[in-house]
Formats: C-alpha cells, sequence, structure tokens
C-alpha cells in the first residue's frame, strides 16, 4: 500500500512540476516571407464583375461604374429617369465568383429607397420577360466558385429627384 501511495505521490508531482515549468510552447514567432498580390480590372478579380448594358462599363482604373443618365459615352439617347415612373433596366451587369470559396453576395446604396436589385442566374434578355430568382437584399444570393449572377434594376419614382442611389457598395462575405 504504501508503494502505491509512493508511485501516486511521485505521479502527481511530476505533473505539477510540468504545469509549473509550462508545456514548450512559444508566445511570439516571426517569419518573413514573400506575397505575390496582383491587381486586376474587375472582370478578372476574385468577385468578378462584368458589364452586359450600355449603362454599365468599366472606366477608370478598369472599375465598373452605372450611369443611368447622359454621363456615359454610349449609344444610349436618353438622358434620366421619367418622374412619377417605375423604370426597370434588365441585364445591367454580371456578378461572377472568381474565387475559391463560397461567397454571400450584399448590396449597400446609403439611403436609397427608390431602387430595388434583383438577380437571376440567366440573362433576362435571353430568356425574355421578368424572370428574376428574387432581390439581392432580401435574399444575399450565394455563388459557389465559378458561379454568377446578372443584376437588374427597378427604379421606383415618385417625384423629380426621387430617392436613388448615388453609388453602390457590392460586397462578397465567405458562407
Amino acid at each position: 500500500m504504501e508503494r502505491r501511495k509512493f508511485v501516486i505521490g511521485m505521479g502527481a508531482l511530476a505533473t505539477g512540476s510540468a504545469a509549473a515549468v509550462g508545456t514548450g510552447a512559444f508566445a511570439a514567432a516571426g517569419a518573413d516571407r514573400d506575397v505575390n498580390v496582383q491587381v486586376v480590372g474587375d472582370s478578372n478579380a476574385f468577385l468578378g464583375l462584368e458589364s452586359t448594358s450600355a449603362y454599365a462599363k468599366e472606366g477608370e482604373n478598369d472599375e465598373l461604374s452605372l450611369d443611368f443618365s447622359d454621363e456615359f459615352d454610349s449609344d444610349v439617347d436618353a438622358s434620366g429617369l421619367n418622374p412619377n415612373a417605375d423604370t426597370r433596366f434588365d441585364d445591367i451587369f454580371k456578378i461572377s465568383n472568381n474565387g475559391e470559396d463560397e461567397v454571400r453576395i450584399e448590396f449597400t446604396e446609403g439611403d436609397a429607397d427608390d431602387v430595388k436589385w434583383a438577380y437571376s442566374s440567366d440573362s433576362i434578355s435571353d430568356e425574355g420577360g421578368w424572370a428574376i430568382d428574387g432581390e439581392v437584399n432580401e435574399d444575399n444570393p450565394e455563388l459557389d466558385s465559378g458561379e454568377s449572377i446578372y443584376i437588374h434594376a427597378l427604379f421606383e419614382v415618385e417625384d423629380n429627384e426621387g430617392d436613388l442611389p448615388e453609388n453602390l457598395f457590392i460586397s462578397a462575405d465567405n458562407v
């Protein structure tokens, strides 16, 4: 019985000593590594943004810009939206997940309440009609690697100005 107490006591002493001394893990480390980063235009980035209409084009620094006025040098002769009317634009641009992970898409356009951003997995121009899959900010569509969606807009202008967006922030977060 005394031998058993001695063995148990030595085991407890060894365990306590190891805990007091530490586990051998380190608190900090540093290493110098190479990093290769390339900046490309919106259409070739991990979150691909590609124009599919006269209302979207890659401008300065290959960044996608949207314009529903007469600012673009395009084939569009109109210069804006009708007051007190709903105006729909189909297939404005396409979002592609060129990365490896599944992402969730979300739009932020400030306090603009007079526009609804819709999406579809196929081009509406090819399908005809208003066959959308849903609204971007209601559904936050998820894209697997290699998948794309087309973006459409419905502007609901109730007066001469409306509560229209001045910019659009597009985010994609890992799912």
